[in-house]
């Protein structure tokens, strides 16, 4: 299946046939900034994220400022509360940042990476987190028809950032450099009345693209279009009465195929998805979190995901495509906030694995694996001798706003579909070392979950004297070869296990466990267990929807991603209006 590359996915409130907006600037004109600090929410516009370099390196004391739309680089200053710089760990906040829209510009002195976010909406409140990876800079040659122009000196900018350079005309050509990685439109001003020209350029990291600049055309006026989708949340006639019929800030994934949707018309436009709830009586919500996993034209099928702020089964989801409205960079479906950690959905890629949540810290390198069909568009496929491995996932990694080491006591959910291709041996799914956690498969068991707890002395000097594993295991009947299935697991003290939505009559058992060697050492791996010595148990099947939260799920959640998610069937199921 053809797919959108990471730039569009982020822009996710995209017009279809617009590019993406992740790219890199240098700052001009900038003043001294202060140091971001971890502040808490208070309720004001705040934002915030990490800065990354290559491998996951954390891009520490970067340069790092949001532009207003309006901002005239020529004529305008930037005010300091504007500016501030990233911490050791490439965590920044700007939390004085009035409402409305900017750009986010950020550079690293050191290796003269940038970065540039553009049409980033700040709401009244709230937070916007925006954590992404700095770039190599690139350049555009641009030549002029007019030989009279040589030796001609002027400027390019880009409205809405503090992007300026120096330009001259040499032999009908103008060179401009250190430009973001990335589209934008510019203005060329030549100086004395000489010109002046508005366009277009996508530019490459650490490369050159050449462009002859046409006459200037006088585009036709446009009407808007606006297409709505309208679905209801009211739960799958299957659905069990006794699930909880309210949640709030759970993920839909909401999807378009040929019977709803002219993929061919929405091709050539650009605009804006937006995503609201709506009740009976016709009340809307505020614009709902939404992004792009996939728009696929030669398939016809898109994927958006929503994050739905209130799932009342007597109210309906609106998705609109207005091609009046400027197209604006996504708040995160899976928000930090909402405790989600790691998230893996498989449909860029099985190589690089990108993580969607919020800091999108944690991507992944996949060995041996491959890309097939999936519950939702792609899944990872595991050939008995492939895993993934979450790179820097380990607790030396201290640098890491949020981490994957969770003990036994800790408030935790692992969600995933996984199909397994044989059922006669005992493989490992997920595991975080040896003696961590785990999540495995056992023919005699089904799906069995581990949590290693170590001894220790606590602070009011109490010991506690006992090493041991808690194992839940359910399903046992339940696991078919080459089925999919959901299995979703609660951690902290009151162990559950749900397979394929449904929580299973199983307890948690507490093993004894002597060796007392619990470790946190270890990255976390998907398809083997990884271990220094014995049998590493590899997995033979393929996982999709790969979900780690910091917070036990209720039902509602999990019968909600199941339903959502489940092969063969659509819920919520859109409509086109």
């Amino acid at each position: 299946m053809m797919r959108l590359d990471k730039a569009k996915q982020r822009f996710a409130t995209f017009g279809v046939a617009l590019a993406g907006i992740l790219a890199g600037s240098a700052f001009m004109g900038c003043s001294d900034s202060n140091v971001a600090g971890n502040s808490a929410e208070t309720g004001s516009p705040e934002l915030a994220g990490v800065l990354y370099l290559d491998g996951g390196k954390p891009a520490a004391l970067a340069r790092v400022q949001c532009v207003p739309s309006h901002f005239d680089v020529l004529h305008d200053t930037l005010p300091g509360f504007f500016q501030t710089v990233a911490d050791d760990s490439g965590a920044y906040v700007l939390d004085s940042v009035p409402t409305g829209t900017y750009s986010l510009e950020a550079f690293d002195p050191e290796s003269g990476k940038m970065l540039l976010v553009q049409h980033i909406e700040v709401p009244d409140s709230g937070r916007v987190a925006i954590s992404d990876t700095l770039q190599s800079s690139g350049y555009f040659a641009l030549t002029l028809e007019d030989e009279s122009l040589d030796g001609v000196e002027g400027s390019a900018l880009v409205v809405g950032t503090t992007i300026l350079r120096h330009i001259k005309v040499v032999d009908g050509v103008i060179l401009v450099d250190s430009l973001p990685a990335d589209s934008m439109d510019i203005v060329l001003q030549l100086n004395d009345g000489a010109g002046e020209f508005h366009f277009g350029v996508n530019v490459p990291a650490a490369d050159t693209v050449e462009i002859v600049l046409e006459p200037d055309t006088v585009a036709a006026p446009v009407d808007t279009i606006i297409k709505r989708y309208v679905a209801s949340l009211a739960w799958p006639v299957e659905v069990d009465s006794s699930v909880d019929t309210y949640s709030s800030d759970i993920p839909l994934a909401i999807r378009l195929d040929s019977s709803n949707c002219d993929f061919a018309e929405l091709d050539s436009l650009t605009g804006r998805w937006e995503a609201y709830r709506f009740t009976k009586s016709g009340s809307r919500s505020a614009s709902l979190p939404i992004s792009l996993s996939y728009f696929d034209t030669e398939s016809q099928q898109a994927l958006f995901w929503v994050r739905v702020d209130s799932l009342n089964v007597s109210d309906s989801l609106e998705l609109v495509f207005n091609t009046s409205r400027q197209p604006v960079y996504a708040l995160d479906v899976f928000p930090t906030s909402r405790a989600y950690t790691a998230v893996y959905h498989f449909d860029d890629g099985v190589e690089t694995i990108s993580d969607e949540a919020e800091k999108q810290g944690y991507v992944a390198t996949g060995h041996g694996l491959k890309s097939v069909d999936g519950v939702l568009g792609n899944a990872a496929s595991f050939d008995g001798s492939s895993y993934m491995v979450v790179d820097s996932s380990a607790a030396c990694d201290t640098i890491r706003k949020t981490h994957l080491n969770y003990a036994f006591k800790d408030n935790f959910n692992l969600s995933l579909w996984v199909k397994l291709d044989r059922v006669d041996t005992i493989q490992t799914i997920v595991a975080k070392g040896q003696s961590q956690y785990d999540l495995r498969f056992s023919p005699d068991s089904g799906i069995v979950a581990q949590f290693y707890h170590k001894a220790e002395d606590y602070k009011d000097s109490t010991s506690d004297t006992t090493s041991y594993r808690m194992v839940i295991a359910a399903g046992a009947s339940l696991v078919k070869a080459g089925q999919w299935m959901f299995v979703s697991v609660n951690g902290y003290w009151n162990y559950k296990m749900f397979i394929d939505g449904v929580v299973q009559d199983a307890k948690a058992a507490k093993v004894d466990w002597p060796e007392g060697n619990r470790s946190e050492g270890a990255d976390l791996e998907v398809g083997r267990m990884n271990a220094k010595t014995g049998d590493v148990e590899y997995f033979k099947g393929a996982v999709d929807e790969l979900f780690i939260s910091r917070s036990v799920r209720n039902d509602a959640w999990i019968s909600a991603s199941y339903y959502n998610q489940k092969p063969g069937s659509v819920w919520p199921k859109i409509v086109a209006k």
